[in-house]
Order: structure tokens, then C-alpha cells, then sequence
């Protein structure tokens, strides 16, 4: 249940960065801070699929 309300949290982060890139100008702060969420968000991605397949959830949706 952690896990789940952690990836569905990160790809609500990545949607909502995604909408809000088109308002944002490269070089400016709200852009290097729009790429450290991005960041974030793909280093959270990376763990909970670390989680999910260590902990068997992965497989189970395969089979």
C-alpha cells in the first residue's frame, strides 16, 4: 500500500511537471528547479521499481 500511494505520488509529480514545462523558459531558476523535480521523480520511479520486483510484485503480473 506504501509503495503504491509512493509510484502513484511520483507520477502525479511527473504529470504535473510535464503540464507545467510549457509555461517555464530554459535558464531560468523555475526551469533548473522543474529539472531537480524531474530528477527526484525518476530516482523515486527507480526505487519503488527496485521494491516491486525484489519484493515479487513484478512477477506476479507476469505470470
Amino acid at each position: 500500500m506504501l509503495w503504491t500511494s509512493v509510484l502513484s505520488f511520483t507520477l502525479l509529480i511527473v504529470v504535473l511537471g510535464l503540464l507545467a514545462m510549457t509555461g517555464i523558459e530554459r535558464g531560468t531558476a523555475s526551469y533548473v528547479v522543474l529539472m531537480m523535480d524531474f530528477a527526484l521523480a525518476g530516482i523515486l520511479l527507480v526505487t519503488v521499481g527496485v521494491v516491486f520486483w525484489r519484493c515479487g510484485y513484478l512477477s506476479d503480473a507476469l505470470d
